[in-house]
């Protein structure tokens, strides 16, 4: 790998600390080309679903190994580098998905487990701009140290909002859209990552938010 790459100290400190990472602009050359493929596998494996159908999200699963192009970001130099760099040299790509949502997503985790014995993290490309009224993603930073109090406190008032949408209302007065949060907004060729355990939401009025993420883990030492 080339060390041109490499996330910066202060890029894996950043991460490190408030457990997401925005890369601007990181695949601004290919997102175009890479947006055109999304479109045909989704038609393809997925099919289309429009927002009044009441479907939430529509889902491809091994996304990455559907299409030789990309194939070839699973191995582009700037996707690995970003593995390794978060999570070390025994970095693996664990699975792939192709999203079109609908929807609103509430305030969630990618893991139900506060004590995962892996760290992982989720590489997404967002393929529409997107901002704080059209479902830009939304992280709530630090959320990720899943052991400290603050992450269970977090944990205990928000998981299940996937379920029961109110749930910020329920448990902490407020609507989702009123949890203290940092948008992350994005334009196509944006990169972002975080860690499983961040709570993370996207919320505001949209008609198609098209993202495929691509998972990494940090195997067990002997795997």
């Amino acid at each position: 790998m080339n060390d041109a790459h490499k996330l910066t100290p202060q890029q894996i400190a950043y991460f490190d600390s408030f457990g997401y990472l925005r890369l601007p602009g990181l695949f601004a050359d290919d997102i175009g080309e890479i947006g055109e493929v999304f479109d045909r596998v989704v038609d393809d494996h997925g099919g289309t679903a429009p927002g009044r159908s009441g479907h939430r999200r529509v889902m491809v699963p091994f996304f990455v190994d559907l299409d030789e192009r990309l194939k070839e970001v699973l191995s582009d130099p700037r996707l690995v580098a970003i593995g390794t760099s978060l999570l070390g040299p025994t970095c693996e790509y664990v699975q792939s998905d192709g999203s079109q949502y609908y929807k609103e997503t509430s305030w969630h985790t990618d893991t139900n487990s506060a004590t995962a014995s892996e760290r992982r993290i989720k590489v997404q490309f967002y393929l529409d701009p997107l901002d704080a009224a059209t479902g830009a993603l939304r992280v709530i930073p630090g959320s990720h140290h899943a052991g400290g109090e603050f992450g269970r406190r977090l944990r205990g008032a928000l998981q299940g909002c996937l379920q029961d949408s109110e749930r910020p209302l329920e448990s902490l007065g407020v609507r989702g859209t009123e949890v203290p949060c940092h948008v992350l907004e994005t334009e196509p060729g944006d990169v972002l990552v975080w860690d499983y355990h961040l709570f993370h939401a996207s919320l505001g009025n949209t008609d198609r938010r098209r993202a495929f993420g691509i998972n990494f883990r940090a195997a067990a030492p002997g795997n």
